[in-house]
């Protein structure tokens, strides 16, 4: 109970969705000068009403007409984007004296946070709202399909937004305004004045889906993994779970909002929570999922408390820096969790054994 009871408030945690909540307020401040806490505040109310009223299926469905919007409006303007910088000759003649590292490998990175970046992409297979999607699919079979058209998409799409985010760095080489909000900014001067409206509210309406999706997700974890296993495995009844998800989304939204605007940037939000997530969850997470060996308690918990004070030592008490290089304490954490998964396996009762047993 004590492992999974931490899991799933860590995953609440990642829930708060304090990085979104900071983008759409830049968002508010790119595309209309508005102040960025009160729209945040607007969209959060939202995002809360959706989640109370409309429940899975009205999260579902603005995932996908909002997120459609943000891709069409998106791609639609990054041709004359492109070519109004002169293309990759361009885009070369004018970051090669101002900011040269953008024409490396890593874009200027240090290694060892280009390393974050790439181990954080696989972070996403400990993300409940993946398993959440693909476990409402009605067979394996649309459940692959859905996959393989979702990758296509994400894939094409991210391609235009690393473009777009260079062709952002052309503009202003020396970053002197927030990033995002050169991003909205830029975007919607080059889109036409119907495409402009439909490109604003995609972006808010696709932030407005992943709040919606996270509150639900994180209040269905307080009601029925949480407050279900501090009761003793007994299950709550309907209505009363109903509640307790509506009133976590109100929880959610008024730390999120407390929260998001204490970061310099969008990317330093969605690092600090994917950090936290990636060092405490993923070995266990992945193995109780994917691993069919000998799986214990103490397995479970010892992951989650080494990963867990590994990240704490290493962030705020003993921070490692080499050559002037922080080092984020996953790449120290997330090693020293798997070496504790392995040990605390050694210990405890094997929770799968019966059920390989009848697998035989």
């Amino acid at each position: 109970k004590f492992a999974a009871v931490l899991g799933a408030i860590v995953i609440v945690i990642t829930c708060l969705s304090i990085g979104e909540i900071a983008a759409v307020g830049y968002v508010g401040e790119g595309a209309w000068h508005a102040d960025k806490v009160l729209v945040a505040a607007i969209v959060v109310a939202i995002s809360i009403g959706v989640t109370c009223l409309g429940g899975l299926m009205g999260v579902a469905v603005t995932d996908m007409i909002f997120f459609f919007l943000m891709v069409t409006c998106v791609s639609s303007a990054f041709p004359k984007l492109f070519f109004d910088v002169g293309g990759l000759d361009g885009i070369k003649a004018a970051l090669s004296g101002p900011a040269p590292e953008m024409l490396t490998a890593f874009g200027g990175i240090p290694v060892p946070q280009a390393a974050i970046l790439i181990i954080l992409c696989i972070n996403l297979y400990k993300d409940p709202a993946f398993y959440q999607r693909f476990a409402a699919a009605n067979s394996p079979k649309t459940g692959k399909r859905a996959m393989l058209l979702c990758f296509s998409i994400w894939l094409s799409f991210d391609v235009v937004t690393i473009m777009t985010g260079t062709i952002i760095r052309v503009r202003d080489t020396a970053l002197a305004v927030q990033p995002e909000v050169t991003y909205v900014a830029t975007v919607v001067q080059y889109l036409p004045v119907v495409a402009k409206g439909l490109f604003i509210v995609g972006i808010l309406g696709a932030i407005i889906s992943t709040l919606d999706s996270y509150y639900l997700i994180g209040g269905e974890i307080i009601s029925n993994d949480i407050i279900y296993m501090l009761r003793g495995d007994r299950k709550l009844k309907d209505k009363v779970s109903i509640t307790i998800t509506r009133v976590a989304a109100v929880i959610f939204g008024v730390i999120g909002l407390a929260t998001a605007f204490r970061f310099d940037r969008v990317y330093d939000a969605f690092l600090f929570l994917s950090s936290i997530s990636m060092t405490l969850l993923f070995v266990p997470i992945i193995a109780a999922l994917m691993y069919d060996g000998r799986k214990t308690n103490v397995a479970g918990i010892a992951s989650m408390l080494v990963g867990g004070i590994t990240w704490i030592i290493f962030q705020y008490v003993w921070p490692v820096t080499i050559s002037g290089v922080t080092i984020d304490p996953v790449l120290i954490g997330l090693p020293l969790s798997f070496v504790a998964f392995l040990i605390g396996n050694r210990f405890g009762k094997d929770l799968y054994a019966e059920r390989r047993l009848k697998g035989m």
